[in-house]
């Protein structure tokens, strides 16, 4: 697993990466000081939100070009991988 962090702003580099490193340590922290119990709440409603059935020709649009914006052109991975 990875992550992708994509900013466009006028301020200097040096303060950008700054404070993504601020964001990412926060997060760190958070994830540290969260319980088990809670952790294992946010990975059930991730698998339950991978493992939902799209309503409607909207969401199956949105979710396509979710693949696209990514440059992730495997469109059937969701079913072969669901969560």
């Amino acid at each position: 697993m990875g992550y992708r962090i994509i900013v466009q702003s006028e301020r200097s580099a040096p303060y950008l990466e700054s404070r993504i490193e601020e964001f990412l340590q926060s997060v760190r922290q958070k994830l540290a000081d969260m319980t088990d119990k809670e952790f294992q709440s946010h990975v059930k409603a991730v698998i339950i939100r991978k493992t939902e059935r799209l309503k409607n020709l909207n969401q199956e649009s949105n979710r396509l070009w979710t693949f696209i914006a990514n440059e992730m052109y495997d469109f059937e991975r969701s079913k072969r991988f669901p969560s």
